[in-house]
Order: C-alpha cells, then sequence, then structure tokens
C-alpha cells in the first residue's frame, strides 16, 4: 500500500519544538549519569572508611 511522504517542511514544522528539549534531556542524562559515578565513588570511599573505624575498635 503506498503512502505518500509527508513534505520535509512539515517534517521539520511538527519535529522541531521537540529537537531543543531532546537536546536538553539528553545533556540532562549525562550530568545525572556523571553525579551517579560520583555517588558510586563517595559510597566506596565511606565504606572504606567504615572498615576502617571498626577495624580500630
Amino acid at each position: 500500500m503506498w503512502v505518500d511522504p509527508i513534505p520535509t517542511a512539515e517534517v521539520k514544522e511538527i519535529c522541531s519544538p521537540f529537537v531543543g528539549k531532546i537536546a536538553k534531556l539528553k545533556e540532562n542524562i549525562e550530568r545525572l549519569e556523571s553525579m551517579k559515578s560520583q555517588v558510586d565513588d563517595n559510597i566506596f570511599t565511606l565504606n572504606r572508611q567504615i572498615e576502617g573505624l571498626w577495624q580500630r575498635m
């Protein structure tokens, strides 16, 4: 079944409001992944410090 293609200008008009939002979401995801990595590092460090404290007790 043949479907007429949507004109490029119409596609751009429909999609344009979402392009900036998608880029912002991508930035936010990257920032959250970086924050998660920092949290993981902090948890690892805290666990080591707790183990050290337990050994001294």
